[in-house]
């Protein structure tokens, strides 16, 4: 799924899009978009973001199949639906990627999503059975893309994967990840995988079947359009903790000059996304303490240094002050599956 600009979407995404038709169905499938076959091959082209939502409702029709033709066997129209109401009774993140793994070991043979956890991620192995057809690494590239962009929906919150790796070279792929994003990505692998961050496992769905009718209706449109926040600076503050754990020690001053920002200056766009520097830091430390404590064996003093705390009593009276009981006890007394 190749990340949009305001300017459009590349040729080349077309053009990868298209690779599993042949000239007949291709032309055809041009033509009932508006389009003109000549532009496949403006390399430095692009299409509009409209046009090539059409160019993906026309090519599902067209051929019947949600994989586009990449995969050997049909994946029948509404399979993606059906994968979306099997994980709205999911509670967190880690529960809906679980299922949405299983889901399609029952409806496919041709690929499987596998998941292995460990203490500080959850990995999501992409398994190809039979060969693709067309574009190969850019149908991989979009699989993950969508798992990506469909989570941070479901957990209304920017998501950054903690590592991806593709079995492909470099050169082949389309690069559907904006660089902003910083991803650690490896390429030449033994297998195509994802790595969702532990911190971002335990986050609560927070969208409900009203939400899902309109994710469906609107697709694929959706999808293509970037979620807004993520370009916001509350979002890169997110982010940046998620990814580098001990940058929540920073101050604000230090997070400004990395966004080219004077300290106040940053302060007055946070405070127009409506957030603050203070708020989102604590925010961010309360629930990566309670997850620390309930999903890891890390002794209290461990956590408070972790999350910034030069004394173990400041962390106490902060935790404290969030949930109403001191550390320890929040541990003992707390079920795993906690919501927060």
């Amino acid at each position: 799924m190749p990340t949009t600009m305001q300017s459009g979407v590349a040729i080349r995404y077309v053009n990868a899009l298209l690779s599993t038709t042949d000239d007949e169905k291709r032309r055809l499938i041009l033509k009932k978009c508006g389009m003109e076959e000549t532009c496949l091959d403006n390399a430095g082209g692009r299409v509009s973001v409209d046009q090539y939502a059409r160019l993906l409702q026309v090519l599902w029709k067209v051929t019947f199949d949600e994989s586009l033709g990449f995969t050997e066997n049909q994946l029948k129209p509404g399979t993606f639906a059906m994968m979306c109401h099997s994980i709205s009774d999911c509670s967190h993140l880690e529960h809906a990627l679980r299922r949405m793994a299983k889901f399609y070991r029952l409806v496919t043979d041709d690929f499987r999503l596998q998941n292995f956890r460990s203490h500080d991620s959850l990995r999501l192995e992409l398994h190809i059975h039979r060969p693709l057809q067309g574009t190969a690494s850019f149908f991989i590239e979009s699989i993950f893309a969508i798992l990506v962009r469909f989570s941070a929906w479901l957990i209304d919150r920017p998501l950054i994967p903690q590592r991806m790796g593709f079995s492909f070279s470099e050169t082949s792929g389309s690069r559907p990840f904006p660089a902003s994003a910083r991803l650690n990505v490896a390429y030449d692998e033994a297998v195509s995988f994802i790595e969702f961050p532990a911190s971002a496992l335990s986050e609560p769905l927070k969208r409900g079947a009203g939400d899902l009718k309109d994710l469906l209706v609107n697709a694929p449109l959706g999808f293509l359009a970037d979620f807004k926040v993520e370009a916001s600076y509350a979002a890169q503050l997110k982010s940046r903790w998620l990814q580098e754990t001990e940058s929540v020690n920073l101050g604000l001053d230090v997070f400004a000059k990395s966004f080219g920002l004077s300290p106040a200056s940053l302060r007055r766009k946070l405070r127009d996304e409506g957030a603050s520097f203070h708020e989102l830091r604590d925010a961010f430390r309360r629930r990566r303490a309670i997850f620390l404590l309930l999903r890891t064996q890390k002794n209290i003093d461990a956590i408070a240094q972790a999350l910034g705390y030069s004394e173990s009593s400041t962390f106490h009276r902060a935790f404290k002050k969030w949930t109403g009981l001191s550390p320890s006890r929040f541990r003992v007394q707390t079920p795993v599956n906690y919501v927060w």
